[in-house]
């Protein structure tokens, strides 16, 4: 997918699973929800896992392996209306997404892009 249709898709994604809360959503209803195969979303799990905003705990459902997903990071109009949406978050857009992990080539620490978004958002607040 390229550059928008990715953002939307992973924003859309984040914003189910937050709003499910603590409680989490299964993956496979993720599926039906946002009308994307499992693949795809698997795909999309594992890049949000990567950076730490989702989490995933394996359960049985319905005779058939799954995904319980439950944010770890909560998109800012979840916490404080007042922020706005993820929208402008350079991380769902970024072209370096696969490399960039708390151990990885590139860390959302050092993140020049991710840091003047958040001075911005501050500014903003």
């Amino acid at each position: 997918m390229v550059g928008a249709g990715k953002t939307t898709i992973e924003q859309t994604t984040l914003r189910l699973v937050a709003k499910a809360g603590e409680k989490g959503i299964l993956q496979s209803k993720l599926c039906k929800k946002i009308a994307v195969d499992s693949r795809r979303v698997s795909q999309i799990m594992a890049r949000l896992e990567s950076k730490r905003m989702i989490k995933r705990e394996r359960e049985m459902h319905n005779g058939r392996w799954t995904y319980r997903v439950v944010a770890e990071i909560k998109p800012p109009e979840f916490r404080n209306p007042k922020v706005g949406s993820l929208i402008g978050v350079p991380c769902a857009s970024c072209k370096e997404d696969d490399k960039c992990s708390t151990t990885g080539i590139i860390t959302p620490e050092k993140c020049d892009s991710l840091t003047r978004w958040l001075m911005k958002l501050a500014a903003a607040a």
